[in-house]
């Protein structure tokens, strides 16, 4: 592989995929080595790495490289078994380049998390971060890296994308990011698609997106709004959400596919979206939101000017919004729904 280097001189390359597939773990820390010369040296011009097999479990010498790396802008390691969250953390408090890493669907574990979120505090590059899919993490150690995470958000300056989805992050954790972005001027997308968040974290979310200018797209898929057999607290999920619609001006995409949703939910939602000015895109996907719901949106629609994409397939069209069937839409709610045209919104 050195002498592979050598001869296609990829230190002129601007980028390099690198593909371990069925290489053992000691043939890949091997071939690390090339790779880091590459990194680490001053004529490089490489922009662009991404590694990928499944013996890619630590990278070794390539940490060291990025240390003193200073052109290497995008960084893909997703997809392996990488446990070397900790030393990848210590690199981005000294990187200055990076700004783009993909860490997802890796074995990070909770320590790894907590050093790359802890990194964060300083780190003024990073405008992306992918670090889904880490979740073997006790449920201590999950909620602790939400709590840096909500301390990170209240001091970051340059991340903008931020992808958590399918870490179990439950309640606590949802509150805690609620609350750095209250504070955060630059985040401009969170997925926390998957978690274990209950009506609690829903409402935290909610009512940080009165306050919060600057977040475009929140994903919060197939969580577990209403799954909780505790009480209800002062206010349900679908009116929060309603009420942070009427007020904010910079959300553009909202996703609760999967959520939950009821008719009642749904008709709460609609009236926010009926003075909302700022949301394009909204996702109901498989919600129970009834024919009363589609009412509900249609007529919301009829006074919104902004909404340009609405998902509603593989909701239930039932009277009640209850049932696990999906019938045709009655012909009350269709009749209704058609003034969605005057919106040229584009259905799915």
């Amino acid at each position: 592989f050195g002498e592979y280097i050598a001869r296609t001189n990829v230190h002129d390359c601007d980028s390099l995929f690198v593909d371990f597939e069925n290489s053992t773990s000691r043939n890949v820390d091997k071939n690390l080595g090339p790779i880091a010369s590459v990194l680490s040296s001053q004529n490089t011009r490489l922009v662009t790495l991404q590694l990928f097999g499944e013996g890619l479990i630590r990278l070794g010498k390539i940490n060291e490289a990025l240390s003193l790396n200073a052109t290497l802008k995008v960084l893909d390691i997703s997809n392996n078994h990488i446990h070397c969250g900790v030393e990848l953390g210590k690199v981005l408090c000294v990187n200055k380049t990076l700004m783009r890493l993909n860490v997802a669907s890796n074995c990070l574990g909770s320590d790894g998390i907590i050093q790359i979120l802890n990194s964060l505090k300083t780190n003024s590059s990073l405008v992306w971060l992918d670090i889904s899919d880490n979740s073997n993490a006790s449920e201590t150690s999950t909620d602790e890296c939400a709590s840096i995470l909500g301390e990170v958000l209240k001091v970051n300056k340059s991340l903008k994308y931020l992808d958590m989805s399918q870490n179990d992050i439950g309640d606590e954790a949802a509150a805690a990011i609620a609350e750095g972005l209250k504070q955060n001027e630059t985040l401009e997308k969170i997925n926390v698609f998957g978690q274990y968040i209950l009506h609690k974290g829903i409402v935290a979310l909610a009512d940080m997106l009165k306050s919060n200018t600057t977040l475009k797209t929140l994903d919060a898929g197939s969580c577990h709004a209403y799954l909780d057999s505790s009480p209800f607290p002062d206010t349900q999920p679908g009116i929060a959400l309603g009420e942070a619609l009427k007020v904010n001006e910079s959300l553009r995409e909202l996703c609760l596919t999967n959520f939950g949703f009821s008719t009642e939910d749904t008709i709460c939602l609609s009236e926010g979206l009926q003075v909302n000015t700022s949301l394009e895109k909204l996702n109901l996907y498989e919600n129970a939101i009834g024919s009363k719901g589609i009412m509900a949106i249609a007529n919301a629609l009829s006074y919104n000017t902004t909404l340009q994409e609405l998902n509603i397939d593989c909701s239930n069209f039932d009277s009640g919004g209850s049932g696990l069937v999906y019938p045709d839409i009655d012909t009350a709610a269709a009749n209704e729904f058609a003034v969605v045209g005057y919106n040229e919104l584009a259905l799915s």
